[in-house]
This record gives structure tokens, C-alpha cells and sequence, in this order.
């Protein structure tokens, strides 16, 4: 009996361990083209610019920097969530032919019912409002402020979370957020003007937590990636217009049309050591196709995502950050398009992957004009696909002979425990299989007792020579087990013999 159960035990760990390294459950989430902007939702994805660059038309130098903010709207229900930053490092490469991997730092924060939070990313690191200063409520509070992402592009994640150690998603369909991103001027590391700001407020991307049909499930829930998660984002196609103005009048302005082209990619992982995690994903595969406005279409080489990036769009309509981390600097280098749209083929999802893009328009004036930003999520389109249904989700859904298994119809085991076999037989992960002898050796006896032939009996003792004889006998086979007994009984019948040839 102790070998049967050391075999189960460690029949069960070998099960386990392989199903966690090499086994993965299969994607049974919704996929939409594009996510919520306009309403509350669980997770939020906002695009930020802390850097520093050389405008396209002007040749100024000017800096960027970005304030978020996150509200909880829910006035009865708080909430811990899991900040993650990616960005790419543009001071630590300069060849340009060389992909950059995202970089990442991250943070938790707790908001109180109704609570509302604005982080401030600039060159320091992030600050927040909160806690408020009552002395000082213009001072900030600092959460990094090592200058790791100073003059870094990328984007934001925020997350629901369980708590700050137990970082499982959950769902929490009450946030929303805004990002405002602001060029300017610098001397002396503060703004000039701020009349001559270019900036832009864009609403944050937001994801729903769903169930495996597209419900929306109750705040709290923990989301598994399998059963409940956040809707996939993964549009098919891409679309941007777009119109360049040159205008020359009395006053001798100059209008200078740009366009900043942004895409988000990152894949869902519900299996972090910790929970829940963000991470940045470079499989997708944007292949533009531009029209002008008279709608003839010129392909476009293909473009590969590397979790985030930067580009202008064409010749007529660069860019306006000219520290891009990515080549090529534009979608479609060599075109002269200056009126038209984008549609952008987006190929290579593989998973739990989300991707997003956003485009930033900037015109910028003469001395005498005032400079002109907005931004705006690019148009998404595609299927809102919801996965077909398991084929089972209790026994009784599967046929006779048959049980449910993680949504599976898979044979029924022969067996549950040992009762359900033949007598000699035992029970070992549903099957029913010879029972184990009852020992090999004596150590697997009780105490007076030996192992012959497999069977555990009374040790039989006896006198002087035959235990003695009996004490070395090893029972390593069942040869040597039978000769415990019948040494003994040799003995016996020997002495018994020498007697009666004395009396004779």
C-alpha cells in the first residue's frame, strides 16, 4: 500500500509540471477591430512622448511631455491597479537600421471610490497629485524619478489588479482616462511661451472584460484568459485620411501640414508569476496601400511592428518627430500624395495579441500663425468575432463513455478507484492495472514478519542453527524467501534422525 501511494503522488506531480511548461489553454476570448473611447471600461492604453527632437519644417528644437490621468468613476468600489510604461531607449542607438526592443517600468496605485489620479511623465520620471499637498498643491509627488524615460516614446498600460502583490487582472468596468501630450519650446529646461504650444488631448484606449461569449462579467472577477479576459483588439484593416493645406497670404504665413503615425502592439499573458502582464509583441505586420484623391491606389512596403512606433506618413506629409526609433520614417517613403486615405492591411496575429494605431496632425505656421495639433485613433474594421462554444461543459453533454474535459468530450476513464477493478488489480490514472506485490523484501514487512514469495508471513523463528542459517539469508529473490522456511524445518527433521540412530 505505501508503494501504491508514493506512485500516485508522484504520478500527479509529473502530470502537473509538464502541463505547466509546455501545455497552454487554448484561446476561447472575443476579438473586435477596435476597443472603447468614448465610455468606461477595465483596461486603458494610452500613448505618451517624452522627447526631445528637431521639428521636421521649422528645424526648432523642441521637447515633448505627456500628462495622463486615470478616474475611477465606480463611487462605491476601489480599486489597486498595475501601471506598466514601455518605451524604446532612441539615446541608446543611434543606427537607425537597428530594431529596438521595449524597455518597461512599472508601478501600482490605489484609487478610493470616485478617485481620479494625473500622472505627470517628463523628463524627471512620473509624477502624480496624489497624495495632495494641502501646502503646496501645485507640488507633485514623485513615483520615479530616476529620468528613466526621459526622451522615450511609447505607450501606457493600465490594469485592474487584486492587489499590489497579487497582480491578477480583474474586471472593473469603471475607468477612464485622457492623455494630453504638449511640444514646446525649452530654455533652461522650462517652456518659452506656452502660447506657442503644440498639443493635443486624446482619450485612452479601453478594453472590456468579457466572458467567452462578449459579455461584460461583474466588476471583481478575476479574469483567467481562457474563460473570462479582456476583449482582443486585433483589426483586420487600417484606415487614415488626410489633406495637406498650403496656404500664402498677406501676412506671409506658411502652413506646414505633419503627421505622426503611431502603432500599439503587445500581447495579454494571465500566467505572470505575479498575475496579470502587458507585453510588447513585434509579430504584426502592417502592409499600406495609399490612394489619392482621385482614388488610385500605390502598395506600400510592408512595415513591421515592434511594439511601438513612430512615422510620418509621406513625402508630402512627414513627420514631425525626426527622432524616430524605427525605420522607416515613413509609411510610404517616396510617395507625393497630398490628399487621399490609408488602408493598411494588418497580418500575423498569433495569439492573445491587441494592436492599435493612432495618427497626430500638426500644422505648423509662420511667425506670425499660431501652431495647430490633434490626434485621433485611426479608423479600425474587421470582424467582431465570438469563438464557437465548447462541446461540452458537463459530463452529461458528452456521449456514453465518454466525460467532459476542459470543454472536451474525451473517453471515460476505466476506473476512479480501486473498487471499480477485478480483484488483484488496483486503479492508476484511470486505469486498472496489476496490483503491486504485497512486498520484495523484508523491510517492506510489518515487524515479525518476512517477505516469502511475495507475501508477507509470520516469521517463523525456530532454533539456534536453522535462525542462524535464516538471520543471512537475503531475500532478494523468491528462491532465497523460500529457504526462511524450509531451513528450519530441514533442521528439525535432521536432528530427529541423529537421535534415533544414537538409540539404535
Amino acid at each position: 500500500m505505501k508503494i501504491r501511494i508514493l506512485k500516485t503522488v508522484f504520478w500527479g506531480l509529473a502530470v502537473f509540471i509538464v502541463a505547466g511548461l509546455v501545455s497552454s489553454p487554448a484561446m476561447s476570448l472575443p476579438i473586435a477591430p477596435t476597443g472603447a473611447t468614448n465610455r468606461e471600461s477595465s483596461q486603458l492604453i494610452y500613448k505618451f512622448s517624452n522627447d526631445v527632437f528637431t521639428n521636421t519644417i521649422e528645424g526648432e528644437d523642441l521637447d515633448q511631455d505627456t500628462v495622463i490621468q486615470l478616474t475611477n468613476t465606480s463611487f462605491t468600489t476601489p480599486v489597486n491597479v498595475h501601471v506598466q510604461i514601455f518605451f524604446s531607449a532612441l539615446e541608446t542607438s543611434p543606427d537607425p537600421d537597428v530594431v529596438l526592443v521595449c524597455q518597461e517600468i512599472n508601478f501600482t496605485d490605489f484609487y478610493t471610490p470616485g478617485d481620479s489620479h494625473v500622472y505627470d511623465l517628463d523628463e524627471r520620471g512620473v509624477f502624480t497629485n496624489d497624495p495632495f499637498d494641502p501646502v503646496d498643491p501645485n507640488k507633485d509627488q514623485p513615483i520615479i524619478d530616476d529620468g528613466e524615460i526621459d526622451d522615450e516614446i511609447g505607450f501606457v498600460v493600465i490594469t485592474p489588479i487584486v492587489g499590489p502583490l497579487d497582480r491578477r487582472a480583474i474586471a472593473h468596468q469603471n475607468l477612464i482616462g485622457t492623455s494630453y501630450i504638449i511640444s514646446c519650446r525649452k530654455t533652461n529646461g522650462k517652456c518659452d511661451d506656452f502660447e506657442e504650444h503644440d498639443g493635443y488631448y486624446l482619450n485612452a484606449m479601453g478594453r472590456d472584460a468579457v466572458d467567452s461569449t462578449g459579455n461584460i462579467v461583474p466588476n471583481g472577477t478575476v479574469l483567467d484568459g481562457v474563460n473570462t479576459g479582456f476583449i482582443l483588439l486585433q483589426p483586420e484593416f487600417l484606415y487614415l485620411q488626410f489633406t495637406e493645406h498650403l496656404e500664402d497670404n498677406d501676412h506671409d504665413r506658411s502652413d506646414f501640414d505633419l503627421i505622426d503615425i503611431s502603432s500599439i502592439s503587445f500581447r495579454d499573458d494571465y500566467s505572470g508569476a505575479l498575475g496579470y502582464k502587458a507585453l510588447p509583441n513585434a509579430s504584426v505586420l502592417w502592409t499600406p496601400l495609399i490612394f489619392d484623391e482621385f482614388e488610385n491606389p500605390v502598395s506600400c512596403s510592408p512595415v513591421p511592428q515592434d511594439c511601438f512606433i513612430t512615422i510620418g506618413l509621406n513625402e508630402q506629409l512627414p513627420e514631425y518627430q525626426t527622432s524616430i526609433s524605427f525605420p522607416p520614417t515613413r509609411l510610404c517613403p517616396g510617395n507625393t500624395f497630398d490628399r487621399g486615405f490609408v488602408k493598411i492591411a494588418v497580418t500575423g496575429y498569433d495569439g492573445l495579441e491587441n494592436e492599435m494605431a493612432m495618427a497626430a496632425f500638426f500644422e505648423v505656421q509662420g511667425e506670425l500663425g499660431e501652431n495647430y495639433a490633434t490626434g485621433t485613433w485611426m479608423y479600425a474594421d474587421g470582424p467582431r468575432t465570438i469563438p464557437a462554444p465548447p462541446p461540452c461543459t458537463v459530463d452529461a453533454d458528452s456521449g456514453e463513455g465518454a466525460v467532459c474535459d476542459a470543454g472536451d468530450c474525451v473517453a471515460a476513464p476505466e476506473c476512479a478507484v480501486d473498487a471499480d477493478c477485478a480483484e488483484g488489480e488496483v486503479c492508476e490514472a484511470g486505469d486498472c492495472v496489476a496490483a503491486p506485490p504485497e512486498c520484495t523484501v523484508d523491510a517492506d514487512c510489518a515487524a515479525g514478519q518476512v517477505c516469502a514469495l511475495e507475501l508477507c508471513i509470520a516469521d517463523p523463528g525456530g532454533g539456534g542453527g536453522g535462525c542462524a542459517i535464516a538471520s543471512t539469508a537475503t531475500a532478494g529473490t523468491a528462491a532465497a524467501n523460500a529457504l526462511v522456511v524450509l531451513i528450519p524445518l530441514l533442521g528439525i527433521g535432521l536432528r530427529s534422525m541423529l537421535r534415533r540412530r544414537e538409540e539404535d
